[in-house]
């Protein structure tokens, strides 16, 4: 696969030129994906574009990810920026990426590798109340005794 990914035809930043990506679900699909962006890089990368449309056919296993530059498909185009990563990150941080050329293969590394420490699900708070911060377990606790305060004085208020 790292040999065949496809000539890119989305936009070309003066810098790289067209950028593409094809991207192995782990049933064996091929997901393709081309750059719709300028030179800033964060608009829609090829490999963004690729997993997005993984997932939206249902895919959320996956094993390599093949970027490649050029016209054809024979340049370098690069490793993904930061932005894009951190979406690898989020969706597939054991997606093993590739870019480089044919004589001169790069990359190779998991998605994890390429951008360490990165943000993830681990680090948000868990939904149980166990796991609530004391401001928003407060507010919680607030309400709670606010409604059961306007309870109390409609029950007296039908008494009388």
């Amino acid at each position: 696969m790292a040999n065949d990914a496809p000539a890119a035809p989305g936009v070309a930043s003066p810098s790289r030129g067209p950028r593409g990506a094809a991207l192995l679900a782990g049933n064996g699909a091929v997901f393709p994906g081309a750059e719709l962006g300028g030179e800033e890089g964060v608009a829609l990368s090829a490999e963004r574009l690729a997993i997005y449309a993984a997932h939206m056919a249902g895919e959320t296993r996956f094993r390599h990810l093949v970027l490649r530059g050029g016209a054809r498909g024979g340049q370098d185009a690069g490793p993904p920026t930061s932005a894009t990563l951190q979406v690898l990150f989020e969706l597939a941080p054991e997606l093993v990426v590739h870019w480089g050329t044919k004589a001169r293969p790069k990359g190779g590394q998991t998605v994890r590798e390429l951008l360490p420490g990165a943000f993830g699900s681990g680090h948000l708070a868990p939904s149980t109340a166990k796991g609530k911060t004391a401001a928003r377990t407060g507010a919680t606790t607030r309400k709670t005794k606010a409604a059961a305060k306007a309870g109390a004085l409609t029950k007296r208020k039908t008494k009388e």
